[in-house]
């Protein structure tokens, strides 16, 4: 609900100390190739196409895939 509404900090605050925090403990970086990972898993701002409704998520991401 936060990230609809005008107060987003809760939003915010999951995003960054939660959701950004246990990426770089886990990667140790805030930046990734496909060098070092095939496939991450990375914190996420989605935004619903029909109905405009945003939400936080996690993406799977294959970083070695050209497409």
């Amino acid at each position: 609900m936060s990230c609809n509404s005008t107060d987003d900090t809760y939003a915010k605050d999951i995003l960054k100390k939660k959701m950004h925090d246990i990426f770089v403990d886990v990667y140790q970086s805030d930046y990734l190739d496909s060098y070092t990972y095939d496939f991450v898993e990375v914190p996420a701002i989605i935004r619903g196409r029909d109905t405009g409704h945003i939400g936080l998520g996690i993406l799977s991401l294959d970083l070695e895939s050209s497409g």
